[in-house]
């Protein structure tokens, strides 16, 4: 009989938001004792089951599932503490809009060097030049 090398797993982003996702679409509930202070997450397949969830300050750390068991630092039922202390964000943030590239100038079309729109440089950023244009048409 040939023996299985012990995997090592790692932590990394990509592997919480998965553990995350799964947390999420398996109605993982993660729960604190009133009595005790234990933290306690319901299982994605059992629902009579539980798992203790190891917690000190704001990083678990451990738990009690088979992955928590077999030394992976990353589980769904750790991944769901995580969501609900707001430590993971299913929602990414929005990438900030690319500014607008300049486009030739309205008033003189490159070909002034004195300019009040582009300066002289034949081009200008749309809201400056909308901005300019309000200007001359309020005049």
């Amino acid at each position: 009989m040939i023996g299985q090398q012990a995997r090592t797993r790692t932590s990394s982003p990509a592997r919480w938001m998965k553990a995350a996702e799964r947390a999420v679409v398996e109605g993982i509930q993660i729960r604190q004792l009133a009595g005790s202070g234990q933290w306690v997450a319901t299982s994605g397949s059992d629902a009579a089951a539980a798992y203790e969830v190891e917690v000190t300050g704001n990083v678990a750390p451990g738990c009690t599932c088979l992955a928590g068991l077999n030394d992976d630092p990353v589980c769904k039922h750790r991944a769901a503490f995580f969501l609900l202390i707001g430590a993971l964000n299913l929602t990414p943030e929005p990438e900030p809009s690319a500014p607008a590239a300049p486009v030739v100038c309205f008033r003189c079309r490159g070909r002034a060097a004195g300019c009040p729109v582009c300066a002289g440089l034949g081009v200008a950023a749309l809201t400056a030049q909308a901005a300019a244009l309000r200007v001359a048409t309020a005049a």
